[in-house]
């Protein structure tokens, strides 16, 4: 007897799908606050001396960007023993990340530079629930809550109900 594969096992398989709508609300909640957690750590660590020796810059959406360049002797290397070099070099600047907490909180990516022996490397934060849909979403529901609040006069009926409240149990 054959047994039917669902045909929505990559959506079982995806953590995405597997999380409830609040669930995702928490984990882009978090998101948005490790953004601002990055960019704390940024401000304050800009000016250190570690950070100088890694030749660290930063750009305006929090990503962390270095320049690694590659010996001639590395050049006639295959593409992938490249890659195991810039890795090489980028251990102490990855240990760094960790000392700063930032390791958990962004993703790396590299890039070859075209006609050089250099290599760019960006630290982004990472970004796997939090969109643009969902910062609309929100500012929205905030503001159709407010809507119904200031409409139906919410707050004074709640006061007046929690006074007869506290009067009915004097």
């Amino acid at each position: 007897m054959s047994q039917k594969i669902p045909a929505n096992t990559d959506r079982v398989l995806n953590k995405y799908y597997t999380m409830n709508f609040f669930q995702r609300t928490y984990a882009a909640w978090r998101e948005l606050m490790n953004f601002f957690f990055v960019r704390r750590v940024i401000k304050r660590n800009q000016k250190t001396d570690k950070w100088k020796s890694f030749k660290l810059r930063s750009g305006w959406l929090n990503q962390i960007y270095t320049v690694i360049n590659l010996r001639k002797e590395d050049m006639g290397e295959e593409e992938d023993i490249r890659k195991m070099r810039v890795i090489e070099k980028i251990e102490p600047m990855n240990r760094y990340m960790e000392d700063l907490n930032l390791a958990e909180v962004m993703s790396i990516e590299f890039n070859d530079i075209d006609d050089t022996r250099s290599y760019l490397i960006i630290y982004w934060p990472l970004w796997n629930y939090f969109s643009l849909w969902r910062l609309i979403f929100w500012i929205t529901g905030i503001l159709i809550s407010y809507k119904i609040i200031v409409h139906y006069d919410l707050i004074n009926k709640v006061t007046e109900l929690v006074t007869k409240i506290i009067e009915y149990v004097n």
